[in-house]
């Protein structure tokens, strides 16, 4: 790991370097109960750039994170927020002028949205009954799903299902240790989730809950940053 700070500096240099992260959630609030928004597309990008530093996805109870990214952060990023092909907000993170008083972790990167959307439509294929198969002969087993190298396709739609399994994001390394070594019977429920839109980016999503295992849930006590006017 880079250290960003001076022994005896409390400024911020400009430097990118992974010990810093954002991560939060995408929520939304209607009379005054706030609860996740999930399956957004989520675009990194500094201010003066619009080549994008990564894309991800909010999960199934709105989390997002960019972990490991490479990344300044004493300059203004902004994260660019898409429902299917429809930008809905630009956010700005806190930007650092000062040493954070903790040493490393993530940033808060929580972003309100505009509720009630209707962006996504989900299919749940029923999970084999008494025939106990590996992830992927599951999979390809489902009508219009095709899978190459680890990415996850639907036929008629651009671009891959990013894919989650609790509520976690799987590299396409994690993934394709799954395929074979994971089997049905460990699986509660796996939903494909459709953008009615498609992105450059995603397709939609892939929603894998295990039996086992701790999904996580949307924390009721979280706070949105600041959104810019979109431009049009």
């Amino acid at each position: 790991m880079l250290n960003i700070f001076g022994a005896l500096s409390a400024t911020v240099q400009a430097q990118e370097q992974t010990d810093y992260y954002y991560q939060g959630y995408t929520f939304n609030q209607a009379n005054g109960v706030k609860s996740a928004s999930p399956y957004l597309t989520v675009v990194l990008l500094e201010e003066d750039n619009d080549m994008p530093k990564a894309v991800s996805m909010s999960n199934a109870i709105g989390d997002v994170s960019f972990r490991g990214i490479p990344m300044d952060i004493s300059r203004q990023n902004k994260l660019k927020v898409y429902a299917g092909n429809s930008l809905i907000g630009v956010y700005l993170p806190k930007r650092w002028t000062k040493r954070p008083p903790f040493p490393a972790g993530n940033m808060n990167a929580h972003m309100e949205v505009p509720p009630d959307m209707d962006f996504y439509t989900i299919r749940e294929p029923a999970l084999p009954v008494g025939d106990n198969v590996s992830l992927r002969d599951f999979l390809c087993r489902i009508p219009d799903i095709e899978l190459d190298e680890g990415n996850v396709f639907v036929n008629g739609f651009d671009g891959s299902l990013r894919v989650f399994v609790n509520n976690v994001n799987l590299t396409e390394e994690k993934f394709n240790l799954l395929l074979d070594n994971l089997t049905t019977d460990y699986i509660k429920s796996c939903q494909f989730i459709l953008y009615n839109e498609p992105n450059k980016y995603f397709a939609g999503a892939v929603n894998i809950i295990l039996i086992a295992g701790d999904p996580g849930h949307f924390p009721d006590d979280t706070q949105y940053i600041n959104s810019l006017p979109m431009r049009r």
